[in-house]
């Protein structure tokens, strides 16, 4: 899951030509980090895509409602 084009995630994605199935779990045992699931990854990439989406949407409500304030003034408030 990625906001990258088009061209580029196809890139990414032709790019994969080499399966790798990990059976080794050595390293998880000795650095004490287990690796999430894409599942976790794909709710966590997500989850975040959809805060900046929402601050994005927040922030433009904002914008537009300060330019309508400076439209909503009438006249005889800007002589006072």
């Amino acid at each position: 899951v990625t906001d990258v084009d088009r061209q580029t995630a196809r890139s990414l994605v032709d790019s994969m030509t080499n399966e790798v199935v990990v059976t080794e779990r050595r390293l998880e045992q000795l650095s004490g980090h287990r690796p999430m699931s894409f599942r976790e990854a794909m709710q966590i990439a997500l989850k975040g895509r959809n805060e900046r989406k929402a601050s994005e949407n927040n922030r433009s409500d904002a914008e537009e409602i300060d330019s309508s304030d400076d439209v909503a003034a009438s006249p005889a408030d800007a002589s006072s």
